[in-house]
């Protein structure tokens, strides 16, 4: 049976509930690791992102299968994994350091690599690379995780590394939100509004790029 068929035939045994689990993805913080393989067998959760204990990814999926091993579908393990192991720390530099380097083939290279570091620890699916435009130096947010101020530049890096990530087997995501580059608030504390509204010229230039580089990435 190819992949394919097997995904539309599992679709086609789910209920509403089940199915809807498989949309869901649990954060390893929110709960002790009890509750936690409680709730993911439960409700047939698709996913769940590994946050702090990325160093121990590989021990979580050891425990899921042993508590999941009647389920028919695997779990899919994500974590952010910016620059290599941990949340946003790691053994790489940040991207604004590759990009700095004006060489596209270190962001393929440095995706490469940390994808087969995500694999090594059983992670699936890495929050990787971020997108935004450093539009703001004040951002407490973006600032050295971003690739640059020019468009451009984040674009083309931003495509190289996740060249680099999907060539490993591993899945990449192009994030954030649009605007993180431009909003000097910490996101966790203050939503980012009415930057898409504003036209001054602190924010022109993003109202002129902001859709390029998801777009074109």
């Amino acid at each position: 049976m190819s992949n394919g068929n097997w995904a539309a035939d599992q679709l086609q045994k789910m209920n509403l509930e089940d199915a809807v689990g498989q949309l869901l993805m649990v954060d390893d913080r929110q709960y002790s690791s009890r509750r936690w393989f409680e709730i993911v067998k439960k409700n047939h959760l698709g996913s769940i992102c590994i946050r702090e204990t990325i160093e121990r990814a590989g021990d979580y999926q050891d425990r899921l299968a042993a508590s999941l091993e009647e389920s028919e579908i695997p779990i899919i393990l994500a974590a952010d994994m910016e620059n290599g192991l941990g949340c946003r720390g790691g053994q790489f530099p940040p991207q604004m350091a590759v990009g700095a380097t004006q060489n596209m083939d270190f962001a393929e290279k440095r995706g490469h690599m940390i994808a087969r570091m995500a694999r090594s620890r059983g992670v699936h699916w890495v929050f990787n690379p971020v997108i935004d435009i450093n539009y703001n130096p004040m951002s407490p947010e973006m600032n050295i995780r971003t690739f640059g101020d020019r468009w451009q530049d984040v674009r083309d890096f931003s495509a190289a590394q996740i060249r680099g990530i999907q060539k490993a087997g591993v899945a990449a995501t192009a994030k954030h939100f649009p605007g993180a580059g431009m909003d000097d608030r910490v996101r966790q504390v203050w939503i980012g509004v009415g930057i898409k509204g504003k036209s001054d010229g602190k924010s022109d230039g993003w109202h002129k790029t902001w859709h390029k580089t998801g777009n074109q990435t």
